[in-house]
């Protein structure tokens, strides 16, 4: 099943990492509770129920604008995601697997100065 994307009402994404989706589920009962509006909807994918034929969403907007955090959470993605992925010390490029806070081995831990 396929997710639905879900926008504020500046058409914006509420959130970037993670993309802000719905379910389809979520995203038809939020229709039904008026408090979405549909962007688009999928071609081939059709919610039928005894009395209603309703074409699935895939863009919904909110009707009513949600005010965005004022600050970002302090966490490692976050972190990884301001930077790039680079190492603020080396300034070396990693995937986000293999990348931590801070690679640098302390001196007390058989590391050394480059």
């Amino acid at each position: 099943m396929q997710d639905v994307l879900l926008l504020n009402q500046d058409g914006n994404p509420l959130t970037l990492w993670p993309l802000s989706t719905l379910s389809w589920q979520q995203a038809i009962k939020a229709l039904y509770l008026d408090k979405v509006t549909v962007l688009r909807s999928y071609d081939d994918w059709i919610c039928h129920s005894q009395h209603l034929a309703l074409p699935v969403p895939s863009v919904v907007m909110m009707s009513r604008y949600h005010q965005q955090q004022g600050t970002v959470n302090f966490t490692r993605r976050n972190i990884f995601l301001r930077d790039r992925f680079h190492c603020q010390y080396c300034l070396h490029q990693f995937s986000a697997d293999h990348l931590t806070i801070d690679h640098v081995i302390p001196k007390s831990r058989g590391g050394g100065m480059r």
